[in-house]
C-alpha cells in the first residue's frame, strides 16, 4: 500500500467500496450513515472532514480530506471508515500498516517543530514565532529555571495563516501524543451560542465543558491505547469505555456574581480538568479562534484562563502556580482585550502575521526541512525549487491580485512538493497495487 500519500486510484478504490456498503445497506442518508459509523467517537471532527453541500466528487472530496486530517486525532479516522467497509471488504492489513506507519511525517528527526507541512496540502512556511512558541510551552520554572511562555498570541489580516496554527498543534499532538494535548475553540460558529441556550446554560460553562469533553476524549484514547497489544488497533468502545466522568462544575446561581463565578470556574476546569488524572499529555494547548468573534461572557471566561495559565505579575504565589502548571493557550484573531492589565506578561508570545515578509530565503528554508524528510534534495535543487516557487507565487497574484502572498506561497510551494512526491511514489511503487 505505502499508505501515504494515498494514490489517486487508491481514493477511488475507497469512493467506489463506500458507495457499495451503502446500496448493500440500503443507506438513505449517506450523511447520517458517516457520522454514525465513521465519524461518531470523533466530536468536531465532521465539520471538518465532511464535505460543503454541492461539493463533488462528494465521496473522493470525503476520503480526500480523511487523508489530510490523518494526523490531526489518533486512531486516523480513515481507519474508522476501512472498518466501516467490514464485512464487505477486508482492509485489516492496510489499517495495519497505517498504523505501524503512523501520522504522515513531515519534520525531521527529533525536531517537529521544524515541521514544513501542517496538513498535506498545507505547508507552513516562516513562522517562526510560532515555531518558538512550542518550545516555550514545554519549558518551566519548576524544571528548567529559565522562563517559558505560557500564551502565544496570533494575529493578523485575512489569510495570513493564523488558523494554520491549530493544524500546527495538532501536528506536534499528533507525532509527541504524549507530551501535547490539543483542544479548540472556534468562536467564528455561530451556532455555539444556540447550543448553550438550548442546553440552558451559559456560554461560560458550554465552553468548559466542551474543553473538558475533548481533554477526555485524548485521555480515553491514551489509555486504551495503553492497553492494546503492540501493533492492534484499540476498539473504539473501549475508548468510549475509558473515558473518564466528566466534572460536575459548580452552576451559576445568581447572575450578579456572574464575573466571580466565571473567575470560579476558570479555576475549577483547571484544578479538576487539566491537572487531575496523570499528566499525560504533559502540556494542554487550549486554541481559540476568532477571539474578536466571542460573546462578552466567553471574553470574561477566557481573560480568566489566559490568568490561569500566565499568573498576575503583582502576585509571585499565581506567577509560579503558572509555572508549574500545564495549560497553554493559544489566542487567534484580535485578542488584545483578553489580556488583563494584571497579567504576568514575560509568559506571552506574540507572532503578529502583518509583519509577514515572506520571500526566497522562507522557501529555501522550506524545502531544507523538506528534504530532510520526505523527498531528499541537494543545495542547488533547493535554491532552483525557491526560485519556482516564488515566481509562481507571483504569477498567482498577478492574475488575481485578492489573493495574499502567504496564500500564493503556500499554493505554489504545494504545487512544487506534492509533484516531487508523486515522482518519489512513482519510483518506489504506488500504494494500493
Amino acid at each position: 500500500m505505502g499508505v501515504f500519500p494515498l494514490s489517486k486510484e487508491y481514493r477511488e478504490q475507497l469512493a467506489d467500496r463506500l458507495q457499495d456498503v451503502m446500496d448493500i445497506r440500503n443507506v438513505l442518508d449517506p450523511l447520517a450513515f458517516l457520522r454514525k459509523e465513521v465519524l461518531a467517537h470523533y466530536p468536531g471532527q465532521d465539520k471538518r472532514v465532511l464535505p460543503q453541500r454541492g461539493e463533488t466528487p462528494f465521496f473522493e472530496i470525503f476520503i480526500r480530506n480523511l487523508e489530510l486530517s490523518a494526523w490531526a486525532v489518533r486512531p486516523p479516522i480513515i481507519v474508522a471508515l476501512m472498518r466501516a467497509f467490514q464485512p464487505v471488504y477486508d482492509y485489516n492489513q492496510d489499517i495495519q500498516e497505517i498504523l505501524e506507519e503512523g501520522p504522515y511525517q513531515c519534520h525531521p528527526q527529533n525536531q517537529p517543530y521544524y515541521v514544513c507541512r501542517v496538513l498535506m496540502e498545507l505547508p507552513l512556511i516562516g513562522r517562526a514565532q510560532t515555531r518558538l512558541a512550542s518550545v516555550d510551552f514545554e519549558r518551566g520554572m519548576k524544571i528548567t529555571k529559565s522562563e517559558g511562555k505560557r500564551i502565544l498570541r496570533v494575529f493578523g489580516p485575512s489569510q495570513s495563516g493564523k488558523t494554520h496554527t491549530l493544524r500546527f498543534f495538532e501536528y506536534l499532538a499528533a507525532v509527541q501524543p504524549l507530551k501535547f494535548g490539543v483542544m479548540s475553540i472556534d468562536f467564528g460558529n455561530t451556532e455555539m451560542v444556540t447550543q448553550a441556550a438550548d442546553a440552558s446554560i451559559p456560554i461560560e460553562l458550554f465552553l468548559a465543558q466542551q474543553l473538558e469533553a475533548q481533554v477526555n476524549r485524548r485521555r480515553g484514547e491514551l489509555i486504551a491505547e495503553k492497553a492494546t497489544p503492540a501493533g492492534e488497533f484499540p476498539d473504539l468502545m473501549a475508548i468510549v469505555d475509558a473515558i473518564p466522568e466528566p466534572h460536575l462544575f459548580k452552576p451559576l446561581t445568581d447572575s450578579q456574581q456572574r464575573l466571580r463565578w466565571s473567575s470560579e470556574l476558570a479555576r475549577e476546569f483547571v484544578d479538576h480538568v487539566i491537572y487531575r488524572l496523570d499528566p499525560v499529555p504533559q502540556y494542554w494547548v487550549a486554541v481559540f479562534d476568532n477571539c474578536e468573534k466571542a460573546s462578552p461572557e466567553a471574553k470574561e471566561f477566557l481573560r480568566q484562563l489566559v490568568t490561569q495559565a500566565a499568573g498576575i505579575a503583582s502576585e509571585s504565589g499565581s506567577v509560579a502556580r503558572a509555572d508549574e502548571g500545564s495549560l497553554r493557550i493559544v489566542l487567534l484573531g484580535d485578542s488584545q482585550e483578553l489580556l488583563p492589565p494584571s497579567i504576568y506578561a514575560n509568559h506571552v508570545r506574540t507572532d503578529d502575521l502583518n509583519q509577514q515578509n515572506l520571500g526566497v530565503t522562507d522557501l529555501e528554508q522550506y524545502f531544507r526541512v523538506f528534504s530532510r524528510c520526505r523527498v531528499e534534495l541537494d543545495e542547488p535543487r533547493i535554491a532552483a525549487l525557491a526560485a519556482e516557487s516564488l515566481n509562481k507565487a507571483n504569477e498567482i497574484q498577478a492574475k488575481d491580485a485578492t489573493i495574499p502572498r502567504p496564500r500564493a506561497l503556500a499554493d505554489a510551494v504545494s504545487e512544487k512538493s506534492l509533484a516531487l512526491e508523486a515522482l518519489a511514489a512513482q519510483k518506489g511503487g504506488a500504494n494500493g497495487s
